[in-house]
């Protein structure tokens, strides 16, 4: 079986290799010049950008032809594919992924792929969680299409919330307007934005004077009221250097106290996903990973 998902997934690069897993092209386009995302690209890079570019960065995800070379390359090598892929509702790579896959299907040299495509409605780490779990059944030789529906179950129980440092990227991307950022800055607010049925949502505000402290604890909250104690969960915790790394590191610190945690992954944000969110961010993912059609073995520490 091979596994095909884009770089906003946050895959570290020992679990690329692991699992023999294969990273889409994405670009970041600045003032017309594209930076394929599969390459290093630092949170440096992206504030440099942010700073001097004269029109704000933004992504392009994979097109349909990328994917139909993509496809038609693995399916020589397993004629099983899964594409994980980050929401659909907040970029088009899972549209273009699904064309691709009828385009192979029209053609009668890769007529024989199976190609199981799943939006996992979520970004970054937490479809990273995704990808490893897609890993894992793969070696254990779980069949297709039951993998399919594993993740597809996975997906629909993850929560994944962020807190960013401020809210000028957001604004700069057209994540959030500049009234609501400008409010709230006047009422010295820190944000929390997660992701519900798809796409991004404000799942509520702190005080920003409570800094980095504050949202950790904001964050271990939403997370604790969401799942019980008795359910094994795998937590993908997202940092973007500097102090927050020490910040993530409590966070999952206090979802580790409170939560049956199993298996953990901690990671900087994906280029993509820091231009939108920003110096300061911290977030969190977990999914429950329990009562699955088929046993989802632990895997090895691979961030």
């Amino acid at each position: 079986m091979r596994i095909i998902t884009n770089p906003g997934s946050n895959v570290s690069r020992r679990a690329l290799q692991h699992y023999g897993i294969e990273l889409s092209p994405q670009q970041i386009v600045v003032d017309g010049v594209s930076h394929d995302t599969r390459e290093e690209v630092s949170i440096k890079d992206i504030d440099r950008w942010v700073w001097t570019a004269k029109e704000f960065p933004h992504v392009v995800g994979t097109t349909a032809q990328e994917f139909v070379s993509m496809f038609a390359s693995a399916s020589t090598k397993d004629p099983e594919i899964v594409v994980l892929l980050t929401s659909k509702k907040i970029i088009q790579t899972y549209a273009a992924a699904t064309a691709a896959a009828r385009t192979l299907q029209s053609r009668a040299a890769t007529r024989h792929a199976q190609i199981s495509i799943v939006d996992s409605g979520v970004t970054d780490a937490a479809v990273g969680l995704l990808a490893i779990a897609a890993g894992e059944l793969a070696r254990a030789g779980i069949p297709l299409r039951t993998v399919e529906r594993a993740l597809e179950m996975l997906a629909s129980r993850l929560l994944c919330v962020f807190s960013p440092g401020g809210f000028e990227h957001l604004v700069k991307g057209g994540r959030a307007s500049w009234l609501r950022a400008r409010v709230a800055t006047m009422l010295n607010l820190r944000a929390l934005v997660g992701f519900s049925d798809g796409e991004t949502s404000a799942f509520g505000t702190i005080r920003a004077s409570e800094g980095a402290r504050g949202a950790v604890t904001a964050l271990a909250n939403q997370f604790k009221t969401s799942f019980n104690r008795g359910r094994k969960v795998w937590v993908a915790i997202m940092h973007t250097g500097g102090d927050t790394v020490e910040h993530a590191h409590a966070l999952l610190g206090e979802l580790s106290d409170s939560l049956s945690v199993t298996y953990t992954y901690v990671r900087p944000l994906s280029p993509s996903i820091y231009l939108h969110l920003g110096p300061g961010t911290i977030g969190a993912a977990v999914v429950p990973v329990d009562d699955l059609p088929c046993e989802l073995p632990t895997p090895p520490p691979l961030a």
